[in-house]
């Protein structure tokens, strides 16, 4: 969105996301204060600058905030012949490190799962920083803004919850998550590539677009040979990664946003293509 209604106790007026120089700027004088310009519609708006697109400036519906049916920035998903993408961006300022800790779980509880126990029911604790440090009741979830605040030492790593790729449900709808499962298949378009779950229900598919290929061509290319390979043989490969989802009525996609955020039975896309290559 490039346009928001900036409220304060003894004004209202609409902005563009250029009147904000700065995320620092943001955080000071705009966050809470930004609201969908349509008449009659209360949705609340991040201003935000998104990495893979040279820092635009653009602003966003707040998670967990809606637009009314009838305004025209209300989204609603429709089913068509090729893959769609969501209006909105998404970032992933996660340490290299939990990157690796979530994908080693995920292989790992498909190649030595653990026994059953009993899930607890301690609610999640994150620091949040207001003078002195002090614990209180919330989570911290995973942004690829790379503004954001470092973790400090003791603090926790942002959350990413972890489903397996039938499990998905519309509440993952625009959220990043971790996902397991079994890839048999792939469609290859003229500026994308998309590779198959095999399910029972819906279809699932992990999509490589822009962003994916602008972070590396190399990994772009590897995928697309991946594929081919796919698409040629009887080959299935158990597939663990981190993606923005895309729920819609009749299909689910997961954006992969670099080559570091899946591996293929355990390895890197380059590792696992020179295996199958040798």
């Amino acid at each position: 969105m490039n346009k928001a209604l900036y409220v304060t106790d003894n004004k209202a007026l609409i902005i563009s996301p250029q009147d904000i120089s700065s995320r620092k700027q943001y955080r000071e004088e705009f966050s809470g204060k930004l609201y969908c310009p349509t008449a009659g519609c209360n949705a609340q708006l991040d201003y935000v600058e998104l990495p893979y697109s040279g820092y635009e400036k653009i602003f966003r519906t707040h998670k967990g905030s809606e637009h009314n049916k009838s305004c025209p920035y209300c989204i609603i998903h429709k089913n068509s012949g090729g893959p769609t993408f969501s209006s909105e961006t998404f970032s992933q300022a996660i340490s290299e490190n939990h990157i690796k800790s979530i994908l080693k779980g995920l292989y790992q509880r498909n190649t030595n799962p653990k026994p059953y126990s009993a899930p607890s029911h301690t609610k999640n604790i994150s620091k949040h920083r207001n003078g002195d440090s002090q614990s209180i009741m919330g989570r911290a979830i995973a942004s690829i803004d790379p503004s954001a605040e470092p973790i400090l030492s003791g603090e926790r790593e942002p959350s990413v919850r972890k489903r397996r790729c039938q499990d998905l449900i519309y509440e993952d709808n625009n959220q990043l998550r971790g996902i397991d499962g079994i890839i048999d298949s792939a469609n290859i378009g003229n500026d994308f590539v998309e590779l198959l779950f095999s399910t029972n229900g819906n279809p699932v598919s992990l999509l490589f677009y822009h962003a994916f290929r602008d972070k590396s061509q190399q990994a772009y290319q590897y995928i697309t040979k991946l594929a081919y390979m796919l698409n040629s043989s009887d080959l299935s490969i158990l597939v663990c990664c981190l993606g923005i989802v895309e729920v819609e009525t009749n299909k689910t996609s997961i954006q992969i946003m670099a080559p570091d955020y899946i591996t293929f039975e355990g390895l890197s896309i380059y590792n696992y293509i020179t295996l199958k290559a040798s």
